[in-house]
């Protein structure tokens, strides 16, 4: 799995294997753990890769950010929060279509993410 970030635009790409995508969307439902990431895989068309991935559950929406070692992707939130972040992970785990990514972005109103989210974009490695 990796995570590439841009930190020009504060966006970051995640992929993984099915098998990976269902084992980071157990931590989210979980609501604690972390995952080392391929921190040597080509960033383009991003700026760089990113080392790990954190889960905290905490209160509130979820909030995909930059921890302050700037190497780790986390992800805190609700339980409640977490879960449906969670369910899109297995969607992209379990879709056929290999073209088929999601976009996670905060808008007014978004039912589970916080407005101090970074964009994210979900993608399952063929």
């Amino acid at each position: 799995m990796r995570v590439l970030r841009s930190d020009a635009i504060g966006e970051m790409e995640l992929s993984g294997s099915c098998a990976e995508l269902r084992e980071l969307a157990g931590l989210l439902r979980a609501g604690a753990g972390a995952y080392a990431l391929d921190a040597a895989a080509d960033p383009a068309p991003y700026g760089r890769a990113l080392g790990s991935v954190r889960v905290e559950r905490t209160s509130g929406l979820v909030e995909l950010a930059l921890d302050a070692d700037g190497q780790t992707l986390r992800i805190r939130g609700a339980a409640e929060s977490l879960a449906i972040l969670a369910g899109n992970f297995e969607a992209v785990a379990t879709e056929p279509d290999p073209h088929y990514h999601v976009h996670i972005e905060y808008f007014p109103d978004h039912m589970y993410l916080a407005e101090t989210s970074d964009a994210l974009i979900l993608i399952a490695d063929s």
